[in-house]
């Protein structure tokens, strides 16, 4: 499992990508509307 926290400065809160290593399979939790583009581009991939 792959597990990152992101924080966003202006905001202050954090969005959770979760993923599956073997699948590629990936969740972002309580992510912030203006990042979400931004975030989904944060594969497990490029994190890794």
């Amino acid at each position: 499992m792959i597990f990152r926290q992101l924080f966003d400065r202006e905001t202050c809160t954090y969005t959770y990508l979760l993923a599956d290593e073997r699948t590629r399979e990936a969740v972002l939790i309580d992510p912030v509307l203006e990042h979400v583009e931004r975030d989904c581009g944060a594969r497990p991939a490029r994190l890794g």
